[in-house]
């Protein structure tokens, strides 16, 4: 049955994200966006900061690179952050405008160039801090979506500094769903200086982003160019004068330093009851970092309805911090067994940083629980910063088993800090689990360190399958180092699994680098006496990196293979394609299902390939997923790849979902499509929900879209459920069933 009313519903839909948290979701400005976006934009040049100075203390000896060559040459790629002083003193005096052409020219250079990324980043940080809204719309004027991606965060959070209107009207003009939704997460972690009306607006405006606490700050996190970390990359914070500092919390936390009253109100008026608990927590933990004690007071005033136990939870892990003993004598307010058990641990944790032979103590004198043995774990990790042994002795010395699960990552940090004694330790162990734990632990730094004596050491075990995996890291790591070294002691391995692994470490850190010579050296192996048994294995693993860097040349490479390995090759790389790559994950998979050598069950287990592409691939762009969708032929993957896209679309575009789910012709594949709209709309508009379900084809699905509607629909108007429930053509049988719901 065709539906009659064709955007009804989808007009509903559109109001499920405002329904979701407050009722009402104010603009920016009663201006039109246009009118917004010019008059921010004439006002820009008056935001700016000040132009960078080259300050007095850099060196007379560092040399002013301005060109790609001198830049790239100046990459430390032994730092852990892959910069020098150099490459930021020959920065700092460079114009907003050459940095622009500085990033142009070398996003046309092989990502793979030696210091691309590093450079890539630098350039972008320093355009931020000079310039932040020139920044944001270079970014955004990009063609590459990843590049995009990659900056929206730190460009949308630095020109709010600047004018928070100013950057939301910005943002308002993105069309690219994905990258809107991501700019507005950036935006909601609000800048310092954002008074409480813009933090109200801000919350009002994003209610389904407003509650999210945690957001991608990986590149201001360890480049940001206004608060105290800008001293880690840019040389010194003394070359911009932005006194603001940097801090995690999002609007609803920085609103509730500012004025807890308003925020309190904020979190009252949100309708969802798990968003408001949620609001209320992000209140108790923003206020517990700046007064512990008033949040603590604050606290016991909640109702358990709020979730009280949860925020007396957070509040004395904040007290934790500064006073142990005092956070538990608080503990006995927490009438929550787990959250005390947490609250336990933290406490030990934050105690042991101080005097961990006090919070031993006290440890001990607790009945002997789950929470009791973490909390010691947690000592234990606070004492291996200074004192490995003494942490490994506490360690060993609890009950049970549970030394094989503190211990890996205890000697883990030593070895970061002293590779020898930790190895030299592990050489004196006997027990075959504990070194294979501990040994997880150290051969990533051990193979970089000294690979040829990890190499004698795991030669030395005894080959199991719990430890053929060392042989594989060790390679990996050895290989990057010196290839032919890895290759000629893997090739030299008596034990078929271990050779196996590390041949396996080999050839994955040499596709990465030469897949072309990767693959022509397992063909000489395959023509060899010395085969490896795992060489189905390795051409996926070098088609997989062959195909991101060069697909034309991987496609040519995979017409030549049999056409088993075709197959294995292809649906293995579609798998790793389809997270980063879905338009080109999708010509594999097309390329695959119309290969005249497929098989019918290779055709079948290729139904979750397919979804895979288009949930990745709707999050970008959900028409060109649909149109894609659209020509496969094997209606189980269609239908499949139809409920992907309807799931993926309907979150943040509901209108266009429902649209779009308008064109399809009746049948299973439509139906799939509907099953995810439904679910998403039926507790905020169950009249909607069960208009679209009444369009599905098939009966059985339609009855069971139809009654779970119908639940959700008893709880607010009974009366309305049964009048919808007589006018459908469903059978008598399933009518009445419907109607049983209502009693």
């Amino acid at each position: 049955m065709k539906r009659s009313i064709t955007f009804a519903s989808a007009t509903a839909i559109l109001a499920l994200g405002f329904l979701a948290g407050r009722q009402t979701a104010p603009s920016p400005s009663e201006k039109s966006n246009q009118e917004v976006v010019a008059e921010s934009r004439s006002k820009r040049t008056a935001t700016r900061p000040p132009q960078a100075t080259n300050p007095s203390v850099i060196n007379d000896a560092v040399e002013t690179a301005s060109d790609l060559k001198g830049l790239l040459a100046l990459v430390d790629h032994s730092d852990s952050f892959g910069t020098t002083t150099k490459l930021r003193a020959s920065l700092a005096n460079v114009s907003a405008s050459r940095i622009e052409e500085l990033i142009t020219q070398l996003l046309d250079l092989e990502p793979t160039e030696n210091g691309y990324i590093t450079l890539r980043q630098s350039l972008v940080n320093h355009l931020s801090a000079k310039a932040p809204f020139r920044a944001l719309d270079f970014v955004l004027a990009q063609e590459d979506l990843n590049f995009k991606q990659s900056f929206m965060t730190i460009v949308v959070q630095a020109a709010a500094r600047v004018d928070l209107n100013a950057t939301r009207s910005t943002i308002a003009e993105v069309d690219i769903p994905n990258l809107k939704v991501m700019a507005n997460n950036a935006l909601m972690n609000a800048p310092e200086n954002a008074t409480v009306e813009e933090l109200l607006s801000l919350l009002e405006s994003n209610p389904d982003n407003a509650l999210n606490a945690h957001y991608n700050n990986y590149h201001l996190s360890h480049y940001d160019p206004f608060g105290s970390a800008y001293h880690g990359w840019g040389g010194g914070g003394a070359l911009y004068n932005f006194p603001v500092a940097y801090s995690n919390g999002n609007a609803l936390s920085k609103l509730a330093v500012k004025d807890l009253g308003a925020a309190e109100d904020y979190a009252y008026s949100i309708q969802d009851a798990q968003k408001r608990k949620n609001a209320l927590g992000q209140i108790a933990s923003a206020i517990a970092q700046e007064d512990p004690d008033t949040a603590l007071e604050w606290v016991k005033g909640l109702d358990n309805s709020d979730g009280k136990n949860n925020q007396l939870y957070s509040v004395i892990s904040n007290i934790a911090i500064q006073d142990p003993e005092k956070a538990i004598q608080a503990l006995e307010l927490i009438n929550n067994t787990n959250l005390r058990n947490q609250a336990i641990s933290n406490i030990a944790s934050n105690w042991a940083q101080k005097d961990h032979t006090a919070a031993i103590a006290w440890l001990d004198k607790l009945p002997s629980s789950q929470s009791k043995m973490q909390a010691y774990h947690s000592i234990a990790n606070q004492i291996a910063q200074s004192e490995p042994l003494a942490a490994i002795d506490l360690i060993q010395s609890l009950p049970g088993n549970t030394s094989q699960n503190g211990l890996p990552n205890i000697i883990s940090q030593w070895a970061s800090r002293d590779i020898s004694a930790a190895t030299g330790w592990l050489k004196t162990q006997d027990d075959p689990i504990l070194i294979n734990s501990s040994l997880n632990s150290v051969i990533h730094i051990w193979s970089q360190q000294d690979p040829e004596e990890a190499a004698h050491y795991i030669n030395q075990l005894p080959k199991t399958n719990n430890n053929s995996h060392h042989f594989s890291n060790l390679a990996s790591q050895w290989a990057n180092k010196d290839r032919d070294a890895a290759l000629n002691w893997a090739n030299t391995l008596e034990n078929g699994t271990s050779r196996d692994q590390a041949l396996s470490g080999v050839i994955n850190q040499w596709s990465n680098q030469d897949p072309a010579n990767a693959a022509a050296y397992l063909d000489t192996l395959a023509n060899s006496n010395s085969e490896s048994g795992n060489q189905n294995y390795l051409l996926q693993s070098v088609a997989r990196n062959w195909i991101i860097q060069d697909f034309e040349a991987a496609q040519a490479w995979i017409a030549t293979r049999s056409a088993q390995e075709r197959y294995d090759i292809q649906k293995s790389s579609i798998s790793n394609l389809s997270y980063q790559q879905p338009e080109q994950a999708a010509q594999l998979f097309d390329n695959l299902t119309s290969d005249p050598s497929i098989t019918d069950k290779q055709l079948n287990n290729l139904q979750h390939e397919g979804s895979s592409i288009v949930r990745t691939w709707s999050q970008q762009d959900p028409v060109a997923a649909a149109e894609w969708a659209n020509t496969i032929k094997h209606e189980q993957s269609r239908s499949n790849a139809y409920n992907s896209i309807s799931s993926q679309w309907i979150t943040y575009d509901p209108t266009g979902a429902a649209q779009w789910i308008d064109t399809l012709p009746d049948g299973k594949s439509r139906d799939e499509a509907i099953k995810p709209l439904v679910n998403n709309v039926k507790s905020v508009d169950p009249a909607s929900a069960f208009e679209w379900a009444e369009t599905i084809s098939d009966d059985n699905t339609r009855y069971k879209q139809l009654r779970d509607t119908v639940r959700q629909w008893k709880n607010t108007d009974p009366e309305a459920a049964q009048n919808a429930i007589n006018n459908t053509d469903l059978s008598e049988e399933h009518r009445t069933k419907l109607l049983q719901q209502l009693e």
